[in-house]
């Protein structure tokens, strides 16, 4: 089990989860963060995408955090427990 404490959010990136919200027309949005690669220099790099609730499969473990809600895919689970996701200069990261 995840527990909320496990990923902390920015006051940057609850405004950008709550800017994204409003761009989208979802009932009940799920967040998820994804890794990415940048290519030719092969560094990380963090995103965050924006579901709704119904499309997830059944039994999806959803993590609340602050008022936002949150899949965490099982394959970056290790890499952003115990991180704080921020936002700064137009994208997503890590800290």
């Amino acid at each position: 089990m995840i527990s909320s404490n496990s990923l902390s959010l920015t006051p940057r990136a609850k405004l950008a989860l709550t800017q994204m919200t409003k761009r989208v027309d979802l009932r009940k949005p799920v967040f998820t963060i994804a890794r990415g690669t940048v290519s030719g220099s092969g560094k990380t790099r963090w995103g965050v995408a924006v579901y709704e609730f119904e499309n997830l499969s059944t039994g999806t473990t959803i993590l609340r955090i602050d008022e936002f809600d949150f899949y965490i895919d099982p394959s970056v689970k290790v890499e952003i427990l115990g991180k704080t996701l921020d936002y700064e200069e137009g994208r997503f990261q890590l800290i």
